[in-house]
């Protein structure tokens, strides 16, 4: 951070907390004198992009006062409409829609789109950029920096040899039971202990989402014509009843039973979150003869090596805020393998801005 500068900003880094985080909520402003600061603010630049709907002007830079320096924050402004919309590039931030109104509001709000048309001018002459914190700038980093596990790529290749080796297998209908033993034997090798104490249907109980559609009704269990009525009339009911390993983000693990067309189990994860539990499980799968194809391994495998992609201060399949693993201390050794995304300056009609 750059220190001394002759720019001073009206708004601290406080009140920027204060008014506009915490929250994923639109704030909604109606009042025509900050209506008309971002009306200045965007006629001093040129359009980013625009359609018949909209205009869209990227990125200004907010500056913030922290203590004796001062730190920038991108933002976009969209108008749709009548309507301004200022969204900031920092995660966790309230949007705003800027509308005409004589409601009253805190000076911070005028004040940071006063700052931001005085801030104008030197965009040109520094490096905006450079007074953009490290957590809120955003990017990516291959998972093998900030991964605490990463599988070795010759275990990668032997996993996909085993698994090509296996792709002749087929199996005829199965019952709830036969299903059962599959999970079973998926649940011991991904949770090992935890789960030697328990039956098959026990296990399922314990991890699977619970919405089965009625599929432990079943009478009969070793009964494969019950199971594949069960399979044609009920279990497209809105349920997850081959969700194995249930998560809150998103899904977790899957693994559906063979059918007519597809006479193989199919396994899936969805949250990378269980990807060491979903290679144990189809290793496991493999090993036991059980006909098994994935539509994810080559993904999975790539994330567990560490060569895929994780965003950073931003969202996406898989992310983690600069503030990696390290209790809220910097981890400023991983800098260097940070690829930051690009963030490009409004462009100035004019160098004299007033």
């Amino acid at each position: 951070m750059a220190r001394n500068l002759t720019f001073t900003p009206r708004a601290t880094v406080y009140e920027f907390e204060l008014y506009l985080s915490g929250s994923f909520e639109e704030k909604v402003i109606e009042n025509n004198e900050i209506y008309s600061l971002v009306k200045k603010l965007v006629s001093k630049v040129f359009v980013t992009y625009q359609d018949k709907f909209e205009k869209r002007w990227f990125y200004f830079f907010l500056p913030l006062r922290i203590r004796k320096r001062f730190i920038c924050i991108p933002f976009a402004v969209v108008k749709y409409k009548k309507d301004f919309f200022v969204s900031f590039k920092r995660l966790h931030t309230n949007s705003m829609r800027i509308k005409k109104g004589n409601k009253r509001y805190e000076d911070f709000y005028f004040n940071i789109f006063k700052d931001a048309i005085r801030f104008l001018p030197l965009t040109e002459k520094l490096n905006p950029e450079k007074f953009i914190p490290y957590d809120i700038r955003q990017g990516k980093i291959k998972g093998k920096f900030v991964l605490r596990k990463v599988m070795s790529k010759e275990e990668a290749e032997e996993i996909k040899r085993e698994y090509k080796k296996q792709l002749e297998r087929r199996t005829e209908r199965v019952s709830l039971s036969d299903y059962l033993n599959a999970c079973a034997i998926s649940y011991r090798a991904a949770f090992g202990d935890k789960v030697q104490h328990l039956k098959p249907v026990e296990m399922y109980k314990k991890f699977a989402d619970g919405r089965d559609c009625g599929m432990l009704e079943i009478k009969d269990y070793d009964s494969k014509e019950e199971f594949e009525a069960w399979l044609k009339e009920k279990s497209h009911c809105g349920g997850h009843p081959f969700e194995i390993v249930f998560s809150w983000l998103g899904h977790g693990i899957h693994l559906y039973p063979p059918e007519e067309d597809s006479p193989y189990f199919l396994l899936n994860v969805t949250n990378y979150g269980y990807a060491e539990e979903f290679v144990k499980m189809l290793k496991s799968l493999i090993e036991n003869k059980i006909p098994v194809r994935t539509y994810d391994l080559d993904e999975v495998l790539e994330f567990l090596t560490g060569e895929s992609y994780i965003r950073v201060n931003d969202y996406g399949e898989h992310y983690t805020d600069y503030i990696f693993f390290s209790g809220g201390k910097e981890e400023k050794h991983l800098l260097p393998f940070i690829e930051w995304d690009e963030v490009t300056p409004v462009r100035l009609k004019s160098r004299k801005v007033k």
